[in-house]
């Protein structure tokens, strides 16, 4: 029952996506790409990431807006909110009707998620957070509200002026709904060619700053930050980086069952670009609106999987080449360990909150990549086998023990 009142809660606000400036007087200009996705559809999906369900996109040049741009945006498997498109300031007045807040964004800006969540925060009376941008908040009768988006073509701050006028003037007493303006942050507008050069790299230097350990943040968001520039750049889809990766990493196990020196460090090399390949991936996913839950899981999956046939093969490596029966068993012990852990711990994620950023923070999930290296590189890989099987199942019997006794542990405690 509460999801259905936050359902309708949400079904109430009606967004308009204006395009007011239009360079050249071309809808070309919203159809450029930034980070993989056009202008136009970066903006309709933040929104609708940001919790808005009904847009209406608003320009006064429907001659530029043919029907197939509007028939590729709508049939985007991406885009799963209520979208008109209006051409005409009556028209916009009229679909704009209704009893909750109307929200009015300025198409020539690129908004983001955390922007529109904000603002609906601020909206429904709730905390705002600090996203750093500036939002105008209207309380105007119905019939104001109609004569402005009637008037919208001639926007500008004199007739938000006009308009409060009216309505401060105006002698009849009725219905009120709150007007919300998101201009968006000023070093958002996209006004020119480089503009949109300049967004793009703000995207991808977001990328990877998620990463909380030193090797995570100095070298893999770095490579992940590079490798996303080249994947977007060829077009290669998340579709492929995931096999791609998955395929490195069963190969560099190959070399790890060897036992050789030479092919020991190669495999160690292609796990870890195995490990970054896998992280592009993931930002290329969310730069293009493409990541899910399913596919988060999948990629935990195949990680895990490779990750355990690593320590199983290095532990066989160990045995070739010392032929000391101990190695194989650490092997399988370090594989036994991982799976019992990927396996425990989205059960009791919720558990242990304080527990995930005191220590799984300083040392990221593919950071044991870098020791396994180095171990490669002074042949030391039964010291590192050792050290994994010790590691991967002291985690899985920490994460077994939340799991049967969770009322032993503490509850989203912050260590700060």
């Amino acid at each position: 029952m509460p999801k259905q009142a936050n359902e309708r809660q949400f079904l109430s606000e009606i967004a308009i996506l204006c395009l007011f400036k239009v360079p050249g007087q071309s809808m070309d200009w919203y159809w450029k790409k930034i980070a993989g996705v056009p202008f136009i559809l970066r903006n309709i999906l933040s929104l609708q990431r940001g919790g808005i369900n009904h847009l209406l996109v608003y320009t006064k040049m429907p001659g530029e807006i043919d029907e197939r741009l509007m028939r590729d945006i709508c049939s985007d498997s991406r885009v799963q909110l209520k979208l008109q498109w209006i051409f005409e300031p009556k028209q916009l007045a009229e679909s704009a009707r209704g009893d909750g807040d109307l929200l009015i964004f300025d198409g020539s800006a690129l908004h983001s998620q955390a922007e529109v969540a904000a603002t609906l925060k601020e909206a429904r009376g709730l905390p705002r957070g600090t996203d750093g941008s500036k939002i105008f908040i209207f309380s105007l009768q119905d019939k104001i509200l109609s004569r402005f988006l009637e008037d919208i073509d001639n926007f500008s701050s004199t007739l938000f002026e006009k308009i409060l006028n009216d309505d401060i003037n105006s002698d009849f007493v009725g219905h009120r709904r709150k007007l919300i303006f998101i201009p968006g942050p000023k070093e958002s507008l996209i006004e020119s060619d480089n503009d949109f050069i300049a967004q793009q790299n703000l995207l991808l230097e977001a990328c990877g700053l998620d990463c909380g350990s030193f090797m995570g943040r100095w070298v893999t968001s770095s490579m992940s930050r590079l490798l996303t520039r080249l994947f977007l750049k060829i077009s290669l889809t998340p579709q492929l980086m995931v096999p791609i990766g998955f395929i490195m990493g069963l190969c560099s196990a190959w070399f790890f069952y060897s036992g050789n020196y030479g092919y020991g460090v190669l495999g160690a090399l292609m796990l870890i670009v195995s490990t970054w390949i896998a992280s592009a991936g993931n930002e290329v996913c969310r730069l293009e609106f493409m990541d899910s839950k399913t596919g988060s899981r999948l990629n935990r999956i195949c990680g895990n999987m490779v990750h355990a046939w690593v320590f199983f093969s290095i532990g066989m490596g160990a045995y070739n080449t010392t032929g000391k029966a101990m190695y194989p068993l650490l092997g399988g012990l370090s594989a036994l360990g991982l799976l019992i852990a990927s396996i425990s711990g989205p059960v009791v994620k919720n558990k242990t909150q304080w527990f995930q950023r005191v220590l799984m923070g300083k040392v990221a999930y593919g950071d044991f990549t870098y020791l396994l290296l180095l171990m490669a590189l002074i042949d030391q890989m039964g010291i590192f086998i050792m050290i994994a099987a010790i590691g991967a199942n002291l985690y899985a019997g920490f994460l077994l023990h939340a799991k049967i006794w969770p009322s032993l542990m503490p509850v989203n405690e912050d260590p700060a």
